[in-house]
């Protein structure tokens, strides 16, 4: 019987189901493989934009440009129920309209069963966001020193996954 325990603790552990188990060893064993050997290239930036952002301008002489993209699946339902369905989850939201923000944050909680998500206005998003969980709506500020939001958010996040790791039948 293979497992893969996320954390080891007195009070509850919560690990990876079999079936997956060996794929996640072989790329963590990958990763620090990769690490240790000198192989990994670790690039520095803040978004993907940033990283795949062009070094020279798109010249104009060479015709209308044309994007498709594809969308990709949802992976948080196959998280909760096949990979991991006793972990703490948390997924986030990023709307550039305040209007329908809330609406969908509560409609990702319900649909993928999270335990919170992490709602966020595009504009706002370093400033604000606002933690909406089954026991209500939080707004999350950045702190004064601070450049943004993640130190606060990071601290109500801890708290919620310690009440989480304590409850019997969670």
């Amino acid at each position: 019987m293979c497992h893969i325990w996320w954390y080891n603790c007195s009070f509850r552990a919560t690990l990876l189901q079999e079936s997956h188990a060996e794929a996640v060893k072989n790329a963590i064993r990958g990763h620090r493989d990769a690490v240790t050997g000198g192989y990994l290239l670790k690039l520095p930036f803040t978004t993907i934009f940033e990283y795949l952002q062009a070094v020279h301008k798109i010249q104009s002489a060479s015709g209308p440009l044309d994007m498709r993209l594809a969308q990709v699946p949802k992976m948080l339902a196959v998280l909760r129920k096949e990979w991991a369905p006793t972990a703490f989850c948390v997924s986030f939201k990023l709307e550039t309209d305040k209007e329908i923000l809330l609406e969908k944050a509560d409609t990702a909680l319900r649909k993928y069963k999270m335990h919170a998500v992490v709602a966020n206005e595009l504009s706002t998003r370093k400033e604000v966001v606002i933690l909406v969980s089954e026991s209500g709506k939080v707004s999350v500020y950045r702190e004064t020193d601070q450049s943004d939001v993640e130190s606060p958010l990071i601290k109500l996040l801890v708290e919620k996954h310690s009440t989480y790791i304590m409850e019997p039948n969670a």
